[in-house]
């Protein structure tokens, strides 16, 4: 992985559970949990369907066309396209990352809560610089 500057900020998610549902997680800065995530469920990093593997990675802005501001995962084997970006639900991603405030559940289904807010929480953290992320079981 290179392009990594000691002054780059480093966040860690960890999976904290995977279910044929959902991959939950928690995003961490400084040692301390900063928002929760979700994900597709582990398939295998087919494309569309699946997390991607764990691992560390850079990311950097991106200024996506549906999602506008946002953040765009780097160099993930086997796949492109992968964002952090805004929803509630594993079916609003297709291999992406979906921040939010709390974990919970919405209309009886595994879900994050408040990602526009996650979002900006997230980009008054990293602003326009990148970051690296690292990903991991818990």
């Amino acid at each position: 992985m290179g392009g990594v500057s000691k002054t780059m900020k480093h966040l860690y998610l960890t999976r904290t559970s995977d279910s044929p549902l959902c991959t939950m997680g928690s995003l961490h800065y400084n040692g301390l949990p900063f928002l929760s995530t979700m994900e597709n469920p582990w398939r295998f990093n087919e494309p569309y369907v699946s997390c991607i593997p764990e691992g560390t990675y850079i990311v950097k802005p991106y200024n996506s066309e549906k999602y506008h501001k946002t953040y765009k995962v780097q160099d993930v084997p086997g796949r492109t396209g992968i964002l952090f970006h805004t929803g509630n639900f594993e079916q609003d991603t297709e291999g992406c990352i979906l921040p939010g405030l709390m974990a919970g559940e919405l209309a009886g289904k595994p879900a994050v809560k408040s990602s526009a807010l996650a979002m900006k929480a997230l980009e008054d953290l990293v602003g326009k610089e990148d970051f690296v992320l690292t990903i991991k079981k818990g």
